[in-house]
C-alpha cells in the first residue's frame, strides 16, 4: 500500500513555485477563485485517500495486535498516522487519536514505557481527557520509576471513567504497591492537581496540519471582496513573497 500522496508541493522545485505563484498573482478574481475551487477539490479528494488508506492501516493493525505481531502493528499504526499528516479536520483528529492509543499499547505490551510515555502525550495533545491515553501513561509512569505521577495518571482515568472495572482494579493494584514503596498519599493527592490542571488545558491543534481548508474557503466565498482584494495583494508580492504567505496558510485574506 502506498505510505503517502505526495502533494503539489512535494514534487515543484523552487523555480517552478516561484513561476507558478507569479501566474496566481497575475489572475483575475474569477480566475483566482476557480483556480482555489479547484485546489479545494483536489484537496478534500487527497484527504479522503489518505484517511481510507490510513482506515486500512489501522484495520491491519488491528488485526496484527489480535495475533500478537505488535512491531507489525506498530508499523501500520505508523504509516497510517504519516499519511495523515497534512490533513486536518475533526475525522482526521479522531482518527490519528486512535492510531496514538493502539500504538500506546503496543509498546505497554513491548515493555517500553518512554515510548508508551511519548505516544500517550501525544494523544493528549489531542485529547487532554481521553481515559487510555491517561491510564497507559500512567502504567508507563509507574514502570519507569514515576511512581506518585503515574498513580495520579490512573487515578484521572478512573475518575473520568469511573464504570471501567478494568482500570479500578488496576489503580488498586498498582495504588498499593506504590504506597508499600514510601510514596505518600500526599505526594499522590499534589501529583493528581497537577494532572487534572493539564487535563483542563485546550486541546492543541496539529501544528503539521494546514488550516482548514473548507473553512478557510467558505469564508473566501462569503465574501466577494475578499476575492478582488487577494488578487491585488497578490499583485504587489514578489514571488518569494507568495510562498512565504502560502507556507503561513495566509494567501486567503
Amino acid at each position: 500500500m502506498m505510505k503517502k500522496m505526495g502533494g503539489p508541493a512535494s514534487s515543484i522545485d523552487s523555480s517552478q513555485m516561484k513561476e507558478n505563484m507569479k501566474r496566481i498573482g497575475e489572475m483575475s478574481p474569477d480566475e483566482l477563485k476557480t483556480s482555489m475551487n479547484q485546489a479545494q477539490q483536489q484537496y478534500g479528494g487527497q484527504k479522503q485517500y489518505m484517511y481510507n488508506a490510513s482506515m486500512e492501516l489501522k484495520n491491519q493493525g488491528n488485526a496484527d495486535i489480535k495475533a500478537g505481531k505488535y512491531a507489525e502493528a506498530l508499523k501500520s499504526y505508523s504509516r497510517a498516522i504519516d499519511n495523515l499528516k497534512m490533513f486536518a479536520g475533526e475525522d482526521v483528529s479522531q482518527l490519528r487519536l486512535s492510531l496514538l492509543l493502539n500504538s500506546a499499547m503496543c509498546h505497554l505490551k513491548q515493555k517500553d514505557p518512554q515510548k508508551t510515555l511519548e505516544v500517550c502525550e501525544e494523544a493528549l495533545q489531542i485529547s487532554p481527557k481521553s481515559v487510555k491515553a491517561l491510564f497507559r501513561r500512567g502504567l508507563a509512569r509507574v514502570d519507569m520509576g514515576q511512581l506518585a505521577e503515574g498513580v495520579a495518571d490512573m487515578k484521572l482515568a478512573s475518575k473520568l471513567s469511573p464504570e471501567d472495572k478494568t482500570i479500578t482494579a488496576e489503580l488498586d493494584r498498582v495504588e498499593q504497591d506504590v504506597l508499600s514503596k514510601g510514596v505518600s498519599a500526599a505526594e499522590i493527592a499534589s501529583a493528581l492537581e497537577k494532572v487534572e490542571a493539564s487535563s483542563n488545558t485546550p486541546a492543541a491543534s496539529s501544528s503539521s496540519a494546514p488550516a482548514d481548508l473548507d473553512k478557510k474557503m467558505e469564508q473566501f466565498y462569503s465574501n466577494p471582496d475578499m476575492v478582488t482584494q487577494a488578487t491585488e495583494a497578490m499583485k504587489k508580492m514578489s514571488p518569494e513573497e507568495q510562498i512565504i504567505r502560502q507556507n503561513e496558510g495566509k494567501l486567503i485574506p
